[in-house]
């Protein structure tokens, strides 16, 4: 059994799978560090990328999202029995027919936990806004070539995430865990109840 970590950026994924992967002795496995594997795997041209990211960010994403989607699908088959920090970017396909397919992914076999700092959608996005705009000196046109303005970026970013990810509560093995009501050593203890 898994337990795949989702969330906005800044929701606190890292910290509570470490913390999950620590308690429960067995690995923690990041998406972001991890995917690039099945990118070349599956034939993925990082000149290509590169230049994608520089020129036209948009596109960029729908050349990358299918080796996301790949990279998910290989990361849930190699991997039993690990805590999965899925990153931000695999819960933001473009196309609602890898939208249905990823949440197949995510549901099999595994526990879905989704971050959010309160039950409150705006309310959560001023939390993660903040929490971003601390790490604001690596939010730049580098980072996010589309757009010049990092808070225009930051709200892209996390109300698409959100909305994505609320997506996901029909599902009944879905937990969501608001980090602003619950300490990190309560989320993990109520995760370890999980059966």
């Amino acid at each position: 059994m898994n337990y795949n970590i989702i969330g906005p950026i800044c929701s606190g994924k890292t910290e509570l799978s470490y913390a999950l992967a620590d308690n429960l002795k067995i690995q923690r496995i990041s998406f972001d560090h991890i995917k690039y594997y099945y990118f070349y795997k599956n034939g993925y041209n990082s000149l290509k990328g590169k230049n994608l990211e520089i020129e036209n960010y948009r596109k960029y994403l729908d050349y990358i999202e299918e080796f996301e989607v790949q990279a998910l699908e290989g990361i849930s088959k190699e991997f039993k029995n690990s805590i999965i920090d899925l990153g931000g970017g695999v819960i933001r396909p473009r196309k609602k027919y890898k939208w249905d397919y990823i949440k197949n992914i995510l549901n099999r076999n595994s526990h879905l936990i989704l971050l959010l700092p309160n039950q409150n959608i705006n309310s959560s996005y001023k939390i993660l806004k903040s929490r971003l705009e601390k790490r604001a000196p690596k939010l730049n046109s580098n980072t996010y070539p589309y757009v010049e303005n990092h808070y225009v970026t930051t709200r892209c970013i996390i109300n698409n995430e959100i909305l994505k990810q609320m997506d996901l509560i029909s599902k009944s093995n879905l937990q969501i865990f608001y980090t602003d009501l619950l300490s990190q050593k309560e989320i993990v203890d109520s995760i370890l109840q999980l059966k």
